[in-house]
């Protein structure tokens, strides 16, 4: 999340979202399951570098 938060400051006018929408948007999600009907669930994080990081939770 501090990710997300930091990456929409770095953006100008009308591409930049207010923080409130961010995490209000945020408490409406949850993490989806195996159980909703997927084959496998991965977790992806920023790598910080750049990229990203794929794991299986």
């Amino acid at each position: 999340m501090p990710g997300s938060l930091r990456r929409n400051a770095a953006r100008e006018g009308r591409a930049r979202v207010p923080d409130v929408g961010v995490l209000a948007t945020l408490e409406r999600l949850r993490r989806p399951s195996v159980a909703d009907g997927f084959d496998a669930v991965y977790e992806v994080r920023f790598d910080g570098r750049g990229g990203f990081d794929v794991s299986r939770p």
